[in-house]
């Protein structure tokens, strides 16, 4: 089986920014997987033409066999490894991209960027909140029949006790923890019993990291599948335009300006931007052909929106891929 572990990116900073915002951050991404749910019940990947079903099969989150969600933590099993790294990458990128909508221009004080929430009830009314874009970093391990046990527990509810929870216990959920601490930013690291689970298609989204207390530790491109996460074109030049144009690389850029100070918060960002530069290189090579192109795009956007060349260096990028 299966089992990760995600955390919130930032949610400690938020909670002691703005609270509401942060419960909010916790209502959507639990929102997006029922949402998730919700269309697999009523749009199943069979009701689709032929050539949809892959793309249904991977927005959907079929995979997830058990998922517990607290505060700012998601803890979930499966029992496919490959159908599983998909639906997580595009739960991933979906989150990000529904959450970062507000942040795709510039912005000077992050309070004054709006979320609209409309509520229907008695009356109907609206608020604007603080928004957030979802990130998440995560830790992905496997272990055999046994190994990992989700069970039933106890929950009490406004005093009323239901036995409606769930827990997890074993050495793979253990060593999921462990690997989400292996690096900063937004980025899924996972074990090389993981990645020995995957078969050929799947691996070419991952990408070695380091040896971290005598194990081999891999990490999960999950930008690469960004590029065709809320949208699918057949035309994989238009997939990668937008991302790098609207959706993922604005925003992403536009955080990493705002908290350029921030020494914590910062390299979050830096290595968010790094990662999508990484996912689009990878995306390019593996759909259109080699990197001379998207070397010669990302190269113009670092230019076109000032950033250090220093720290964001894609020719070293591309020889990281090389020698993987």
């Amino acid at each position: 089986m299966v089992i990760s572990f995600l955390d919130l990116l930032g949610f400690s900073w938020l909670v002691e920014y703005d609270l509401e915002a942060a419960y909010d951050n916790l209502d959507l991404f639990n929102r997006i997987i029922k949402t998730k749910i919700i269309d697999d019940k009523c749009h199943p990947k069979d009701s689709y033409p032929a050539d949809m079903h892959e793309f249904a099969e991977n927005t959907s989150v079929t995979s997830f066999s058990n998922m517990i969600s607290i505060s700012d933590s998601l803890i979930i099993g499966s029992e496919n490894a490959n159908i599983f790294m998909k639906q997580l990458c595009n739960f991933v990128s979906s989150a990000f991209i529904e959450s970062n909508r507000y942040f795709r221009k510039p912005f000077n004080n992050i309070k004054e960027v709006k979320d609209k929430y409309e509520f229907i009830g008695d009356t109907s009314r609206e608020r604007k909140s603080c928004a957030f874009p979802l990130l998440f970093r995560g830790g992905i391990s496997i272990g055999k029949l046994g190994e990992i046990i989700f069970s039933p527990e106890l929950q009490i509810i406004n005093n009323v006790a239901k036995e409606n929870g769930l827990n997890v216990c074993g050495i793979p959920y253990l060593e999921a923890i462990r690997l989400e601490k292996s690096g900063k930013g937004p980025r899924l690291f996972c074990s090389q019993t993981f990645v020995q689970a995957l078969d050929t298609e799947n691996k070419k989204a991952i990408k070695y990291v380091e040896i971290i207390k005598g194990k081999k530790v891999y990490e999960i491109v999950w930008t690469y599948y960004a590029f065709e996460a809320m949208e699918n074109s057949s035309n994989k030049m238009c997939n990668i335009r937008r991302c790098l144009d609207q959706t993922i690389l604005p925003p992403a850029i536009n955080l990493y300006n705002y908290f350029k100070n921030d020494e914590i918060n910062n390299l979050h960002y830096i290595e968010l931007v790094k990662l999508i530069f990484i996912g689009a290189i990878m995306y390019y090579n593996d759909n259109i052909s080699s990197d001379f192109q998207i070397i010669e795009i990302l190269n113009t956007k670092i230019c076109d929106y000032k950033l250090c060349e220093k720290i964001f260096d894609i020719s070293s990028l591309v020889e990281q891929l090389k020698n993987e």
